[in-house]
């Protein structure tokens, strides 16, 4: 039982690794068509006082309290070469430095009717690699507007702030604290299968396995119910107390069963499993129940007949 909590704990460490690791916000494109600010252009297929400048999103929608990038800024004639505001322009080439205007809109409205603007409670800022960030503390919408040095300017661009949504960990540990909830109040499951308990000690085995799956399915719970209701991520680190807590549980039960366990029946079991002895041999390849008739009974047949 305890290498299969131990497992548990390995598993759960691994899917946060993953999960990190898919909601992690990369740049798209490929490698070799991938846009950057360092990509270079040899000819112009468009006169520079024609060329149109356009914003490129990266998201539909942005999370609010979420440093994410929403897009870069480009010209039409070449998405993957990326503008910015601090645009290296070399002696006697074109300026296509570009100037950017972001403005968030909260959702209420002003006396007037119009749009209420959230002044401080926002950050926006394009970085080393060309993308522009956007860290907003209200749910509403982004409007973005610019302009370039040839004169082009692109149409304002709106992208909406909405509320944190569920992670993949999140959604795996609420479905995990189920099971697990399942498991305590049923007391049945393969959870409850164990080896070398100690004699009289499997009740007490059993009841332990049984609280700490009720202890870790309500933690489990409890951590998506925040999550599910954590609209702008404020509980973000109640979600992390949980966690620990969690890890303190299983630990803890971890210890209890290591302490009612035989050590001694698991190490001679492990001596035999090492040494053969407790394989069984193969059976042959005709083996039969009955031995074959000798001659004496050949003719004791016979006779009765």
């Amino acid at each position: 039982m305890s290498k299969k909590i131990t497992r548990t704990v390995a598993l759960l460490t691994a899917i946060a690794a993953l999960c990190a690791l898919l909601t992690a916000c990369v740049p798209f494109g490929s490698s070799s068509q991938s846009p950057s600010v360092d990509n270079k252009e040899t000819e112009l297929t468009v006169p520079y006082e024609q060329r149109k400048l356009i914003f490129q999103q990266a998201a539909a929608s942005v999370q609010v309290n979420t440093n994410s990038p929403i897009g870069y800024f480009c010209y039409e004639d070449n998405p993957y070469r990326i503008l910015t505001d601090k645009q290296p322009t070399e002696e006697g080439a074109a300026d296509d430095s570009v100037s950017y205007t972001v403005t968030v809109y909260d959702g209420l409205k002003n006396e007037d009717g119009s749009n209420k603007v959230s002044e401080d409670k926002y950050t926006a800022k394009i970085e080393e690699n060309g993308y522009l960030y956007l860290n907003s503390q209200v749910i509403g919408d982004v409007e973005i507007s610019a302009s370039c040095a040839n004169g082009s300017t692109m149409e304002t661009v709106s992208v909406p702030v909405v509320r944190r949504a569920l992670s993949v960990w999140n959604i795996i540990m609420l479905g995990i604290g189920l099971y697990l909830l399942f498991a305590a109040i049923t007391g049945k499951g393969r959870l409850y299968e164990a080896e070398f308990v100690k004699e009289g000690m499997e009740k007490k085995y059993k009841n332990i396995i049984r609280i700490g799956c009720l202890i870790v399915a309500l933690l489990m719970i409890a951590d998506g119910v925040v999550s599910a209701l954590d609209a702008y991520g404020n509980y973000r680190i109640v979600s992390t107390i949980i966690f620990g807590a969690i890890l303190v549980v299983i630990l803890v039960e971890l210890i209890l069963l290591n302490s009612l366990t035989d050590k001694e029946a698991k190490k001679e079991a492990q001596e035999k499993r090492l040494s053969g002895r407790d394989l069984k041999a193969p059976n042959a390849a005709f083996d039969f129940d009955e031995d074959e008739p000798t001659l004496d009974d050949l003719k004791n047949s016979a006779d009765k007949e």
